[in-house]
């Protein structure tokens, strides 16, 4: 619901309306406004009997001189109205209250809240509530709960829990979301999902930031399986030689086996480098009687 204030809709009543009457009629229709969806407009009636009998009604529809409105508003009473009684379209507490401040908004009150809900199912609470999401919309969690470990969502106010997703429209991989620290989100044009605008650990998603080139020659071995569980995308280099020539070097990435190079004659090394997704699993492995010379690891 948002609030239209009309200039100079300052009349009687042409009609009188019992307490329980949803509609009203005006002596004159001079400057109604044109209402939209989910607009209304404050009406103070005050009596002209002795001018200290107060109701707020709301109109939420307008044909000519005739209202629709909602009775006894912002803690008024529904009163029984006379032919001549005063009808004026003015600022109202409930407006004034409804009406965002300087300080509010550029301490982004209306669109930040703490999270109440768990790693991987975020939960956001935004007072005033909206009752509908629109696209384009922008929140921030102030303090995340729980770090995620894969794949999340985002409920706003219990109307529904949606995908977030990277820029680029993929879903989390994990670490992307920090405890303790904020994020902000943006509801894509769809309205189907949120799109993850800053986070402390957005930038896992991004190869080499943060990272820094390690000789792990030592911890590794050709033919032996390993799991990346940095929590990121890591890049990987390794070379090796076979005593067989032409000796193939194969990577196996999360079960996908790919032929790399092959050494031209025995003792020369062949090389593969790949980018390994969090949680995957990969391998390398030659024929024959293998020397691995280097391996080293992005991460």
């Amino acid at each position: 619901m948002s609030f239209v204030i009309a200039n100079n809709v300052n009349t009687t009543l042409a009609a009188a309306a019992s307490s329980s009457s949803t509609t009203l009629t005006l002596a004159s229709s001079t400057n109604l406004p044109t209402l939209g969806s989910g607009q209304v407009m404050p009406l103070t009636l005050n009596d002209a009997a002795t001018g200290a009998v107060y109701e707020v009604v709301y109109v939420t529809a307008i044909t000519g001189p005739t209202l629709t409105v909602v009775r006894a508003q912002e803690g008024t009473g529904a009163q029984n109205w006379s032919i001549g009684d005063y009808a004026l379209c003015a600022y109202t507490k409930g407006v004034l209250g409804a009406t965002a401040q300087q300080s509010q908004v550029q301490a982004a009150q209306f669109t930040n809240a703490a999270d109440s809900g768990a790693a991987n199912a975020y939960v956001l609470a935004l007072s005033p509530a909206p009752t509908a999401l629109t696209p384009g919309m922008i929140v921030a969690i102030d303090s995340l709960i729980a770090s995620n470990t894969g794949a999340s969502t985002l409920n706003v106010n219990a109307i529904g829990a949606l995908p977030i997703q990277l820029p680029g429209g993929d879903a989390l991989q994990g670490g992307e979301l920090v405890a303790t620290y904020g994020a902000v989100f943006r509801l894509n044009h769809a309205g189907t999902a949120w799109i993850l605008l800053n986070s402390t650990g957005l930038d896992r998603q991004l190869g080499g930031a943060g990272q820094s080139w390690q000789d792990v020659t030592a911890s590794r071995a050709l033919g032996t399986t390993y799991t990346n569980n940095t929590g990121r995308p890591i890049q990987v280099i390794v070379s090796a030689n076979s005593s067989t020539p032409s000796a193939l070097m194969t990577a196996t990435l999360g079960g996908v086996s790919i032929e790399g190079p092959a050494q031209g004659t025995s003792g020369i090394n062949a090389s593969m480098s790949f980018v390994i997704p969090n949680g995957v699993t990969y391998s390398v492995s030659m024929v024959g009687s293998t020397t691995l010379a280097a391996w080293a690891e992005l991460r």
